[in-house]
């Protein structure tokens, strides 16, 4: 199972991990017409999940997700999930002030950004 000793925790998650294995050579994403197969998510996800375990040692299990509309925030979500964390959708649209205040306010310690 790799890297990903926390899954385990979910059948759901763990379903959906041997769905993205099963299936490497399949397109899980279309971006602005850019593919992205499952093991190149998988591959994002490793390494996103990696970041998390460095630096995500928070007591509050939540990490915020810059969300945009690229392949690397949906690895985020995944990695945050089988990390054993919930993720805080942030707007990087938005003042900086007021994304520090849900950080803040969510008690986010890491959050994440393509």
């Amino acid at each position: 199972m790799g890297n990903y000793s926390r899954i385990a925790h979910s059948r759901m998650l763990q379903e959906l991990y041997t769905s993205i294995k099963r299936n490497n050579s399949n397109n899980a994403f279309c971006i602005n017409g850019d593919f992205c197969t499952y093991e190149k998510l998988l591959e994002l996800i490793g390494g996103i999940s990696s970041a998390i375990v460095k630096y995500g040692g928070s007591t509050s299990k939540k990490i915020g997700i810059v969300a945009t509309n690229t392949i690397e925030t949906y690895a985020s979500i995944l990695a945050v999930w089988f990390n054993g964390y919930a993720y805080i959708p942030i707007d990087g649209n938005n003042p900086p002030k007021r994304n520090s205040l849900i950080c803040n306010e969510a008690q986010i310690d890491l959050v994440l950004t393509s």
